[in-house]
């Protein structure tokens, strides 16, 4: 009986606590424990717990509670009321725990959940959380109930960082994330799936235990690991935080590498990335009190890189950035290749710490590239934002052909170039305008010096005063173009749209610029060879401003009197106006026909009287309304026979004339002596009418008259052309129509000599025995156009406008000619008898 009491006894005391917990399972209400649970959060976080839904409760050996619509209270001061919603929870809760007040979750499932990381205005992160000064009075009798969570884990959802302060907002859509704390004294683990603007990432980690991040009276430090993979990219931290809620307060190693900047691209969508290849990068960081101040040893390498989508041709084939401290300077070194020319660079930046104290950061960058050195040093008090500068420019090119093919243009051959400048940024930085001072450029043939400054505004400004003590004009025009030996991108086609019949463009002209720019430009040239004589006090002072242009004054020491003139285009009416005047007593030939882009080895001086007015919105159009007169006058030069021939060759042929009248044995090689030309053009809308026109050269004289229609380009002129042989002259009237570009030429028959050439005519085979003195007589008799007298000085008056100016020298002796070439001369009344009646 005895052991049966016994027995009993250890049987009853076995059963109670089934009994219990079936007792407890049975009266078990989830629903009423809502106000325990949310006090026991309010006492953790500070923050309300909202638990909308019902709560459910699945029994087993680890029983399941589901809650649904649930959500976390954010900040006060938060974009929004909830840190925290999800549709639902899941949690695996310990069963003998719960006897004893304690709710132990073995693991936490967070249903598509919607988590707001922020924050605020006032810069209070809502990830630290409070707990309230006063305990919230006890929603049940007894002692209040204390959580712990082992693991969490989240099945779908979204994860979002807003940072309140700058407007930044970051967005992740999150596949999973599981967390691991298996008791309060161990570490907390972690594993991350994320989608970033369609790129998939995974991150995994280690921290210390969530007693260390509480345990806020020791300050023990908590250490942290985290690395974050994507496709071709990898950042690791692993070090401590002496405090976890201050991110200063870091301690470790940082460090990465990408394979190249493509997995950048969905965090920087609206920035054209380069391709950058074998990125490394790598710092050591020591807690400290100012930001990033615990710096050191930063390192960035990369490896071949390919930066021609944003400068075209520029390719690296490495990149170093080194900060050993922050209180020591930035140095940066690169080689590579620019339009298949060697690059080096290599700068260096003052130490990051200087803009904590507020003062001007030192900047020194170098670059050399196809054998040209750069540099530039100076201070920026604000490199950020690139304001405050104080910068020194110089650059030494030994030869500027080189840069043919990195500037995809022709460039003139120049050698031995010096650049020196302060370089200065506007009010409000470099985005708003720059400023160059004390500038100098030095070469062979010259220098300029001066200063300017471009503002970049709506209407963008231009000042400058430009000077020059000595530009060898004949020498920078007698330097070749070099052409690049392969263009980095395809040549456009020319613009179309111009008549191909018109010599003067119709072509609309873009006074764009003119309206949309404010310019104020002085320039001074001390001395200037042009023509192997010396100009001297070139002043030019260009003023833009509300769409209209002023070259005023154009004004100059010529070695034959004062050049002045101005210039005047009003940009703003439908049919912009342009109105120049020029008087210029002498201008170097030979430089205007290489300024024009004509190869020539004329010399003399040509004088220029002009006075021209028109409107219109093309060259073409502008030409047909003209008003004005044009005078041009040359005395004592000499001409080309290249020119000569291109001037009056296509006249002759198009008249089936030879041109031994004007090159006998058709050598046009050397020059001719220019005793004078004479022109002068008065024009009336657009029609022009020749009151002087007039060449007097070794080998043929020209007389003519007539009218040019700039409107439509035709022309209706009566040329007389003399060709000066021997000790006669031959002369044969022609009447010249057509276009300016397309001119057609035929023989005056109507005042040629016909009688005679008639008789010549019937002994045609017998020319060539024909005295000279014969022929002359037949065609229009000795060297003269009327009377005997030198009709050089009454053409260059007309086309001076007056008396005056130098007088040609006198006539010179007959061509002599060749023996060879008497056959091509004696055959020109033939071919001409021919042209005249075998038609």
């Amino acid at each position: 009986m005895r052991w049966r009491g016994i027995l009993v006894g250890i049987g009853i005391v076995a059963v109670m606590p089934i009994v219990a917990l079936v007792i407890f399972i049975g009266s078990f209400n989830a629903n009423g424990w809502k106000p325990r649970i949310q006090e026991a959060m309010m006492r953790a976080t500070g923050r309300e717990l909202s638990l909308n839904g019902p709560i459910s409760v699945r029994w087993s050996l680890v029983p399941i509670i589901q809650a649904r619509d649930v959500a976390l209270a954010n900040i006060e001061g938060g974009s929004r009321p909830q840190m925290v919603s999800a549709q639902g929870i899941e949690l695996e809760v310990a069963l003998l725990p719960l006897l004893s007040n304690r709710v132990d979750i073995r693991r936490l499932v967070v249903l598509k959940p919607d988590i707001l990381i922020e924050t605020t205005q006032e810069n209070h992160g809502n990830w630290e959380f409070t707990k309230p000064a006063t305990p919230a009075p006890a929603a049940t009798q007894g002692r209040a109930l204390e959580i712990e969570v082992e693991s969490i884990k989240v099945e779908g959802g979204t994860l979002t960082w807003h940072d309140a302060v700058n407007g930044q907002k970051v967005m992740l859509a999150l596949q999973s994330f599981e967390l691991l704390e298996p008791s309060e004294t161990s570490s907390i683990t972690f594993e991350l799936v994320a989608t970033y603007s369609g790129t998939q990432f995974a991150a995994h980690g280690e921290t210390g235990s969530m007693a260390l991040l509480r345990n806020t009276a020791e300050k023990a430090p908590w250490p942290a690991k985290m690395t974050l993979i994507t496709t071709g990219a990898e950042v690791s931290v692993e070090g401590q935080f002496a405090s976890p809620v201050r991110p200063a307060s870091f301690s470790g190693e940082v460090s990465g590498k990408l394979a190249d900047l493509a997995p950048l691209r969905p965090f920087l969508p609206r920035t054209p990335l380069p391709s950058v290849k074998g990125l490394n990068f790598g710092a050591n960081v020591t807690s400290s009190s100012l930001p990033l101040m615990g710096v050191t040893d930063a390192t960035l390498h990369a490896g071949e890189s390919d930066f021609s989508s944003t400068v075209p041709g520029l390719t690296l084939t490495h990149i170093d950035v080194r900060l050993p401290r922050l209180d020591q300077p930035v140095t940066a070194e690169a080689d590579g290749n620019y339009a298949d020319a060697p690059l080096q660079i290599s700068a260096m930046l003052g130490a990051p710490s200087t803009l904590i104290g507020g003062r001007a950061v030192p900047a020194y960058v170098s670059l050399g590239v196809a054998g040209a050195t750069a540099t530039v040093k100076g201070t920026l008090a604000d490199p950020v934002h690139l304001t405050g500068a104080e910068l020194v420019l110089s650059a030494r090119i030994p030869t500027l052909a080189l840069f043919a093919t990195l500037v995809r243009r022709p460039l003139p051959d120049l050698t031995d170039i010096t650049l020196n400048a302060h370089l200065a940024e506007a009010q409000g930085g470099f985005a708003n305008g720059i400023a160059l001072t004390q500038a100098r450029l030095n070469l062979p043939q010259g220098d300029i010096a001066g200063d300017a400054s471009v503002t970049f505004a709506r209407f963008p400004s231009i000042t400058g005063n430009v000077t020059s003590q000595r530009i060898d004009l004949d020498s920078l025009l007698e330097v070749k173009s070099v052409n690049p030996k392969a263009l980095l991108a395809p040549a456009l086609p020319p613009k179309g749209g111009g008549s191909p019949n018109l010599l003067i463009s119709d072509t609309p002209l873009d006074l764009g610029v003119l309206r949309n720019t404010q310019a104020d430009v002085q320039l001074h040239i001390a001395e200037m060879r042009a023509g192997g004589q010396m100009y001297r006090d070139i002043l030019g002072k260009l003023v833009l401003k509300n769409g209209k242009l002023a070259l005023d004054p154009i004004s100059g020491r010529l070695p034959a009197g004062r050049m002045s003139g101005r210039l005047a285009i009003d940009a703003n009416p439908p049919n912009p106006t342009v109105a120049l005047v020029l008087h210029a007593p002498g201008l170097s030939l030979r430089t205007l026909a290489l300024t024009l882009g004509q190869s020539s080895s004329a010399s003399g001086s040509l004088e220029l009287d002009v006075n021209l007015n028109g409107a219109g919105n093309s060259l073409h159009a502008i030409a047909a309304a003209m008003n004005g007169t044009v005078g041009l006058a040359m005395v004592n030069g000499e001409i080309d026979n290249a020119s000569l021939n291109s001037l009056l060759g296509p006249i002759l042929t198009s008249a089936s004339l030879p041109l031994s009248l004007i090159n006998p044995g058709q050598n046009i090689r050397g020059n001719s002596t220019l005793r004078c030309f004479a022109a002068r053009l008065d024009v009336l809308v657009g029609l022009g009418t020749f009151r002087a026109l007039y060449l007097d050269s070794a080998r043929v004289k020209v007389r003519g008259g007539g009218t040019v229609n700039l409107a439509d380009e035709t022309l209706s002129l009566r040329l007389q052309p003399l060709a000066r042989l021997a000790d006669t002259g031959i002369t044969v009237p022609l009447i010249v129509g057509g276009t300016i570009k397309n001119p057609k030429t035929r023989i005056d028959v109507a005042n040629s000599a016909q009688a005679n050439l008639k008789g010549l005519a019937q002994s045609a085979k017998t020319l060539a025995e024909v005295p000279l003195g014969r022929i002359s007589g037949a065609l229009g008799g000795p060297d003269r156009f009327s009377g005997g007298g030198d009709d050089c000085a009454s053409q260059l008056e007309i086309a001076r406008g007056g008396p005056g100016g130098p007088q040609p020298n006198a006539p010179p002796s007959l061509l002599a000619v060749p023996a060879d070439a008497a056959k091509q001369i004696l055959k020109v009344p033939k071919n001409l008898m021919q042209n005249l009646f075998s038609k």
